[in-house]
């Protein structure tokens, strides 16, 4: 799945979501030169739950290494909530995996 990450006065960032829950996600990109706690802009790009756009959620940078940028997300409102939960879910039946990280949440959380 596709995602751009965006930074103020940086280039956009094209990289692919490894790892999705509703807290956070880690995505696979190339060495990066950003700071850890930077907040910045995500776009998700999940083509394969019929989204005609982006799902757009603010995050923080809570770690980065040579396979990509651990997020943390900051806040997002109630359609986005429901995209993002609908996009854990389609993921977790692909994988045939349980969707822990996707149940029992609410927007309050965040």
């Amino acid at each position: 799945m596709d995602v751009q990450m965006i930074q103020r006065d940086m280039p956009k960032l094209n990289a692919k979501v490894k790892n999705i829950s509703m807290g956070g996600m880690f995505i696979q990109t190339d060495p990066v030169t950003i700071n850890e706690k930077t907040l910045v802009d995500v776009l998700i790009y999940p083509d394969s739950i019929g989204e005609n756009s982006g799902i757009h959620i603010k995050a923080y940078v809570i770690y980065k290494n040579k396979k990509g940028v651990g997020l943390m997300f900051h806040s997002y409102d109630h359609v986005t909530f429901e995209m993002l939960s609908r996009l854990c879910n389609y993921r977790s039946i692909i994988t045939q995996k349980t969707s822990a990280n996707c149940e029992n949440l609410s927007v309050s959380q965040f």
